[in-house]
Order: structure tokens, then sequence, then C-alpha cells
């Protein structure tokens, strides 16, 4: 359920300025991906639909980009959502390699860099402020290799996130970067009809222990997750409910 989910994540396009340099470990590179893109009307459609559905965690606008590229829209959307929504939240999940001096940084309550590069730690404080978080020399994206043997752990990993690829696609973990499990599109359906469907087969799939019925893309996972901390409060709350239908 929205109103249980931390991050609700709009992918802005479908290129990160890195996918060179990481070549086959880069999800982006192998994604083929068809049908409309998402304009500036229809994700302010769908920010505004997510609040009506109860929506109080971070707005982030990368699922496999590099935001930063688009950071001109970027700022202009965040500026449409807090004329609409006030109390709206935003995080900025960067690779750090775009620097902008542009007071709008401060609307971002949290932001994380993956500092592939190792910029100083003088850099991203200059134009990230203080607060900013990031991981020196990273392992890069290994989402692509995620695979091992079968075994059920739990995995409450795709309850964190309402991950809206560019074209509309939602995606059931950032881990499926295939879009094997398919959960929908938002130019077909809303999004209040993809997150019941979402919560309710997810609980019962990956909520406990994995069942058998479990799609091969979880049962064959290496990457099992327990609910993220990025709001203490929701994430209390939704392991209270997945734990209550498990």
């Amino acid at each position: 359920m929205l109103n249980l989910t931390q991050i609700f994540a709009i992918e802005l396009s479908q290129e990160c300025n890195l996918s060179n340099l990481h070549r086959d470990f880069c999800p982006i590179n192998c994604i083929k991906r068809a049908g409309k893109i998402l304009t500036d009307e229809k994700i302010i459609s769908l920010v505004s639909e997510a609040y009506d559905l109860g929506f109080e965690g971070y707005m982030m606008w990368s699922v496999y980009n590099e935001p930063m590229m688009d950071y001109k829209r970027m700022f202009g959307l965040m500026e449409q959502v807090r004329v609409k929504f006030p109390k709206s939240r935003f995080l900025l999940w960067t690779n750090g390699t775009i620097l902008v001096e542009d007071l709008r940084m401060q609307m971002f309550e949290k932001i994380i860099v993956t500092n592939y590069l190792n910029k100083t730690h003088e850099e991203l404080v200059k134009y990230f402020g203080p607060d900013v978080k990031w991981k020196n020399n990273p392992v890069l994206d290994s989402r692509m290799v995620y695979r091992g043997d079968y075994h059920k752990k739990r995995c409450t990993l795709p309850f964190d996130t309402f991950l809206i690829s560019n074209n509309g696609d939602v995606l059931f973990c950032c881990i499926d970067w295939k879009n094997e499990v398919k959960l929908g599109n938002v130019f077909d359906l809303s999004l209040k009809e993809i997150d019941e469907n979402r919560w309710r087969n997810t609980v019962k799939i990956i909520g406990k222990e994995m069942c058998g019925n479990a799609p091969d893309t979880c049962l064959y996972c290496t990457f099992r997750w327990e609910l993220s901390r990025f709001d203490e409060k929701i994430a209390n709350k939704a392991l209270e409910e997945i734990n209550k239908h498990v």
C-alpha cells in the first residue's frame, strides 16, 4: 500500500552518464523498453494520485537512470509538486558526477551519492550539502548478476519502493530490471489498482517464506532484504502490516 511505502520513484529518462564506463554491469545498457514515455503532465498526475492514496514517504527521480542529467526538468517538477503538496519530501540518489550550484538542491531532505569517481568530501559537501551520504569505491552496479541457488528466505525489498519506469511499467523491485514480474503499466491501470495487486500478491508470495509459486526472479535471487529505514515510522508500520497477513 502506498501509505506504507517509503519511496515513490519515477524514472525521468533511460540514460545514465556512466553507462559506457560500466558497460555490461549496468542494467540500463540492456533494458529494452517500448511504448509511451512519461510526460511532465503524466508525472504530476501520478504524484497527485499517490498522495491521494496516503503516500507520505520520499519522492525519488531515478530507478536506473542518473537523475542529475535531467536536473532542470527535475527541479521544475519538484517545484510543481511542492506547490500542490507543501509537505512533499524528496530524496536524491545520484552518482555525484554532475555538480550543479542551485538553491533548489535544498529541497532534498536526503541525498545519497554512489561515489564511483571518488569525488572529494569537500566537493560533495559543496554541491550536495553537509548531510550528504556517500559510498566511495563501491562495487559496480551488480543488479544484473544477483542470481544463485534456489532458496526460500523471505525478502521485503518490494515493499520499500514503488518504482515507475520511464515507459510507465511498475517494477516489482530494483533487482527485477528485466521486469519479469508483471505488475502493470500506469498508462493502462490506476496506481490504486496496481498497488492493491502488488501488496496482496507480494505478501502471500514473499512476506514470510517464499512459497513455491514465487517467481524465479525471487527464488534464485541472492539479494535478500529486510525493510530499509529511509523513514523509520513508515518502515515499522509496513512491517507490522506484512506480518499481520503472513
